[in-house]
C-alpha cells in the first residue's frame, strides 16, 4: 500500500552472521535494499537521524537513492530535548545508561514491577523518534497508544510532582491520535522491470506528488477531514490515467492521526506543540521484512560499516557452536 511521504528511519542496516556463526555484525550492504523498499512503498523523502549507525552506512547507496536521503538532528539539539524531558522519569524510576566498554545500553538501579519497567522503556525507545517526526514533519514507526498508555500507568506510580508533570503533558499530547481509514494506491503485480518504470513514471507524475503531499498535510490535525477526501479523490484520479490504469488500484488503510491539537498546559506543552503538527504514524514492518527477505536472498558480500577507524560497537559475539 503507497502510504509513505516524507519517513523518518532510525533503523540501522541488518545484522549478519561473520567469522563462522560467531558473531552478529551490521551489515552495510543491507542498507540499499532497506531504502528501496521504503522507496518503492512511495516516499518521496527519508529522514535519517545524525547519531544512527544509518549514518556510517550512506556511502553504500548509489546516489539514485542517497539523494532522497536527509540527514537531520545533525547538532542533536532534538536528542538533548528528549534526554531534559525524560530525565526526571528516569531519575524517579532509576533508569541509567551504562557506556561501553562495560556493555553499553539501559540498566534500572532498583527492582520494578515488570509493567512499570516496560511503560519506562517504552518512552525510551520511542519518545525521541516522536519528537523527531514533530520538529521535522515526518512520518514516525510508533505505537502511539502503547506510549500513551506507558505515560498513564507511570504517572500513577510517581511520587515527584516534577516527573507526573511531564508525563502528563506527554499523554496530553498523544491524546488526539485515532486510527483513521486513508485511501492508498497499491502496484498491480507485474513483471518486475515493467514495475521498476512503472513506479519511476508515478514518483514523477503531478497527480501522484499532490497524492503523497497530502499525506504529509494530515499531521496538520486542521487539515485532517479535508486531506483524507483530497487524497481519496486523488487516488482515484490516478487509477483512470492511461499510464497508471493495469499497473495500480485502489484500497484502504488504518492509519494514525491525531484530530486536534490539544490545548498547551505550560511551559513544556507550548514548546512541544509550537508548530501545529503531530506526525502520523505508520509501520515500516512489511517493507523492512520484504527489504530483510530480498537482501538475504542476493548473497551480497559482507561489507562492515566505515566508523571512521572507530570500532563497530554494534557487534555481538555468540558462544561457538558445536
Amino acid at each position: 500500500m503507497r502510504i509513505f511521504n516524507s519517513v523518518l528511519l532510525t533503523e540501522p542496516p541488518f545484522f549478519r552472521w561473520i567469522d563462522g556463526g560467531m558473531c552478529l555484525s551490521r551489515d552495510s550492504s543491507a542498507y540499499p535494499f532497506m531504502i528501496e523498499e521504503i522507496v518503492s512503498y512511495g516516499a518521496v523523502s527519508i529522514g535519517v537521524p545524525g547519531n544512527s549507525l544509518s549514518m556510517y552506512a550512506l556511502d553504500s547507496l548509489p546516489l539514485i537513492l542517497k539523494s532522497r536521503i536527509k540527514v537531520i538532528d545533525r547538532d542533536l539539539r532534538v536528542f538533548r530535548m528528549d534526554r531534559a524531558l525524560r530525565e526526571p522519569i528516569c531519575r524517579e524510576f532509576g533508569l541509567t545508561h551504562v557506556p561501553p566498554p562495560d556493555g553499553g545500553g539501559l540498566e534500572f538501579e532498583r527492582h520494578l514491577p515488570k509493567p512499570i519497567e516496560e511503560a519506562v522503556l517504552c518512552l525510551e525507545i520511542n519518545w525521541y523518534t516522536f519528537l523527531l517526526g514533530l520538529e521535522y514533519g515526518l512520518q514516525i514507526d510508533v505505537n502511539i497508544a502503547q506510549m500513551r498508555e506507558a505515560a498513564v500507568l507511570l504517572r500513577s506510580h510517581a511520587k515527584d510532582s516534577e516527573t507526573r508533570g511531564v508525563l502528563s503533558t506527554i499523554a496530553g499530547v498523544l491524546a488526539p491520535y485515532v486510527p483513521t481509514g486513508a485511501g492508498v494506491i497499491e502496484m498491480v503485480s507485474v513483471e518486475s522491470g515493467e514495475l521498476v518504470q512503472t513506479f519511476r513514471d508515478l514518483v514523477e507524475d503531478e497527480t501522484y506528488r499532490a497524492f503523497s503531499k497530502e499525506f504529509h498535510n494530515i499531521g496538520v490535525p486542521a487539515r485532517l477531514r479535508q486531506g483524507l477526501s483530497r487524497i481519496s479523490t486523488l487516488a482515484k484520479r490516478l487509477v483512470h490515467k492511461r499510464e497508471f490504469k493495469n499497473a495500480i488500484t485502489v484500497g484502504t488503510k488504518t492509519i494514525t492521526a491525531a484530530t486536534q491539537i490539544p490545548l498547551p498546559d505550560g511551559e513544556l506543552a507550548e514548546r512541544l506543540l509550537r508548530k501545529q503538527y503531530l506526525p502520523p504514524t505508520l509501520s515500516l514492518a512489511s517493507a523492512l521484512a520484504k527489504a530483510q527477505q530480498l537482501w538475504e536472498k542476493s548473497g551480497c558480500e559482507f561489507t562492515p560499516l566505515d566508523l571512521g577507524g572507530q570500532q563497530d560497537k554494534s557487534s555481538v559475539r555468540s558462544k561457538p557452536r558445536r
